[in-house]
């Protein structure tokens, strides 16, 4: 069981209402880190109010005479790999005051309850951390995790871009209209990601909430590749605190290795500046398999922060039922 906070200190569950307190943790967090803030406010909400977080049991909020100083939230996938993901914070103010060991506590414990009945395969616990995070990482190793991927922020500043090219004859580009486009883009985020690291396939439904309901989603900031009838490609984008983001970046397996990515890219690119953004961002998973990593490196993006993803097995608790 876990041991509890020191005198002083408070836990309860998060609410919508706290995604600003948690969007500056986040923020104060990377600063102290000497880290590019990046998670705003529609982030923190966005994931407040995502029906796969149960937000009433999977959310720790830590504060301090009513001050937020730390945060954690447990994903539960349990899909076939039995895996669930994890995140916390803790206030650069508050450090050194066990709040990390807490947390790490608590989410294995709701791990291991959400596990119960459920599996007799152990449970595979993911916890992600910056890896300038040297005090996270030695709570994690002493705690068993063990680290098994890397995630990359890559940028580029837009002020020598120049303009993109043309596209090949045959495919056309235009903005994302929702109405016509929603399901077309849905199915080609689900087809190019499919095979990736800890992907889990989600409705059409909740993938359309995720992308409509964000206060920071502009589709005239987003991009659809045809050919013909067909959609071969797809950037749907958004904005953070000072760049563009490009949150997925989709290309249909049949059109892959055509320059489409590129393309999508270079005219994204164009887009933000446009609109008068001066950087543009995204993540990437560094085990990518499509060679992401080197598309970004081409159109002149650069890594700005990597993440560890470490992992714990943790036993299964109970059979699961007959």
């Amino acid at each position: 069981m876990p041991s509890g906070l020191r005198a002083g200190l408070s836990t309860r569950r998060a609410t919508p209402g706290d995604a600003k307190a948690i969007a500056e943790l986040m923020t104060a967090v990377d600063v102290a880190d000497d880290l590019d803030p990046w998670v705003s406010e529609s982030d923190v909400f966005e994931d407040l109010t995502d029906p796969e977080l149960d937000i009433v049991n999977n959310t720790w909020v830590v504060e301090d005479s009513n001050r937020l100083v730390g945060y954690a939230e447990l994903w539960n996938t349990m899909d076939e790999d039995a895996g669930m993901e994890v995140q916390g914070w803790v206030a650069p103010s508050h450090r050194g005051r066990g709040i990390g060991a807490y947390l790490v506590d608590v989410t294995e414990e709701a791990a291991r309850s959400v596990a119960a009945g459920r599996t007799k395969h152990p449970v595979r616990l993911w916890n992600f951390i910056p890896s300038v995070d040297e005090a996270a990482r030695d709570l994690l190793e002493r705690r068993g995790y063990i680290v098994v991927r890397h995630f990359f922020h890559m940028a580029i500043d837009l002020s020598d871009i120049g303009d993109p090219p043309a596209p090949p004859e045959g495919i056309t580009l235009r903005s994302l209209d929702p109405d016509r486009d929603a399901r077309a883009l849905y199915e080609l985020v689900e087809h190019a990601f499919r095979e990736h690291w800890n992907w889990s396939s989600t409705s059409f439904e909740s993938f359309w909430r995720r992308v409509s309901e964000r206060d920071d989603f502009d589709p005239e900031l987003s991009l659809i590749a045809m050919r013909g009838e067909s959609y071969v490609g797809a950037s749907w984008n958004i904005t953070k605190i000072d760049r563009g983001w490009v949150q997925d970046l989709a290309v249909h397996e049949d059109a892959r290795r055509q320059g489409l990515g590129e393309l999508l890219l270079r005219h994204t690119f164009a887009r933000f500046k446009d609109a008068g953004w001066e950087r543009v961002g995204l993540g990437l998973d560094a085990g990518n398999v499509t060679g992401a990593l080197r598309l970004y490196e081409r159109v002149g993006m650069h890594v700005t922060r990597r993440f560890d993803t470490y992992e714990k097995e943790l036993p299964a608790s109970a059979a699961p039922p007959e």
